[in-house]
């Protein structure tokens, strides 16, 4: 009871810290997320451009704790022009008190209390430390979950101003000239020629219920494969035998037209979407996915024609806690398929072809498994003509 009591006090001592906007020079974000996907995170990240603006006179620093996630977050926040500093530390190696803002994205800000507090309990106490400490987790986009509670004050100016301007914010990667000359390169050495098309074929996800049934999976591939003057890309970041796998369903000849990209980086595989000759990147509801569109969402932002982007085709299904809608209703470059259930029979639908109240029906949706090949080659094959 003593200890809450102390704790209280130091909250309020805390709350009372007082930052003029103009004159903050640096901001650090704790930001956690206990089981960090790609996809969750790089929508969570798009969070440091409002923050940027708001404090547009200071460094910005994001902080996590999890090494295991470096991965993830190096490679979506590679060249992020809203972030000066990315750290993976402890927080006991964090000089808090440098700091002019400190925001909470974190999942027990109870337990950062907790460390403040005996850190820099006497310095609390008497006023000497002053950093400001707001919660974001709290509003609108910035919600990471809807039970977990906040302690620290909101953050109401920046939620006010995030809400300004994030619907018209993109989700974009930022791949550099660099980047994008390797990744070229890359493909060149093994084997694609330069009058070929490369289809980019994402074949995994967090949750089998997001995959296409096998079958229909490897008669999908088989059609791409027979183009003529194609290949097709599949990734084995964690080098898993997959090269195996594919030659046990394909004759060789379509075999030998695949190119696997082995134990590269989720970086790296990011800028091999991102390669001249990329003709079509197709998958599930899933992290990479999200990634091709920002890739090709800052590449329009920076004069790439729309006719000059490769279909970007997600297919979803049914979801118990979300809609497609959800992950991809603001995501301009991507075709995301449906299925609904009519009577009994199951179409295939457009996202952007439904209504505002159809998008976010989920009493109609059916699993990824009725997708059929005879479904996917009609739409790819249509489409493809219309980029020709």
């Amino acid at each position: 009871m003593k200890n809450n009591l102390i704790l209280d006090s130091f909250l309020k001592k805390i709350s009372n810290n007082n930052c003029k906007r103009n004159d903050v020079k640096s901001v650090i974000l704790l930001y956690e997320d206990p089981d960090a996907y790609i996809g969750d995170s790089f929508i969570r990240l798009l969070h440091l451009k409002p923050v940027r603006g708001f404090y547009q006179n200071a460094r910005i620093s994001l902080n996590y704790l999890k090494k295991d996630y470096t991965f993830i977050y190096s490679a979506l926040l590679q060249n992020n022009p809203y972030l000066d500093e990315l750290h993976q530390m402890q927080w006991a190696e964090i000089p808090f008190e440098s700091y002019d803002v400190i925001l909470c994205l974190t999942f027990d800000e109870r337990e950062l209390l907790e460390h403040l507090a005996m850190r820099y309990g006497q310095q609390i106490s008497d006023g000497s430390f002053t950093p400001c400490v707001f919660s974001i987790f709290t509003k609108g986009a910035f919600r990471l979950s809807n039970i977990v509670p906040f302690i620290f004050p909101k953050h109401e100016e920046l939620f006010a101003y995030s809400a300004q301007i994030m619907e018209q914010t993109g989700r974009e990667i930022y791949i550099t000239d660099e980047e994008r000359h390797w990744g070229n390169t890359w493909l060149k050495d093994r084997g694609l020629q330069a009058d070929e098309d490369l289809f980019i074929v994402v074949d995994a996800a967090s949750q089998r219920h997001k995959l296409l049934d096998i079958a229909v999976y490897f008669e999908f591939l088989k059609y791409l494969l027979h183009k003529p003057k194609s290949k097709v890309l599949i990734f084995d970041e964690n080098d898993i035998g997959k090269q195996d796998f594919y030659r046990e369903f394909l004759e060789d000849e379509l075999a030998a037209r695949l190119i696997f990209s082995k134990e590269n980086s989720l970086r790296l595989n990011i800028c091999l979407m991102s390669t001249s000759q990329v003709k079509m990147v197709f998958g599930p509801c899933t992290g990479p996915m999200h990634c091709a569109s920002g890739v090709y969402n800052n590449f329009v932002k920076n004069g790439m024609p729309r006719e000059q982007v490769p279909l970007i085709i997600v297919y979803t299904g049914k979801n118990k806690l979300t809609t497609a809608s959800f992950w991809w209703s603001t995501s301009p470059l991507v075709k995301c398929l449906l299925l609904r259930t009519t009577n009994k029979n199951v179409e295939m639908v457009l996202l952007t072809d439904l209504s505002g109240e159809e998008r976010t029906r989920m009493d109609n949706q059916a699993d990824c498994s009725r997708y059929t090949t005879e479904m996917l080659i009609d739409f790819v094959d249509r489409n493809l003509k219309l980029k020709a």
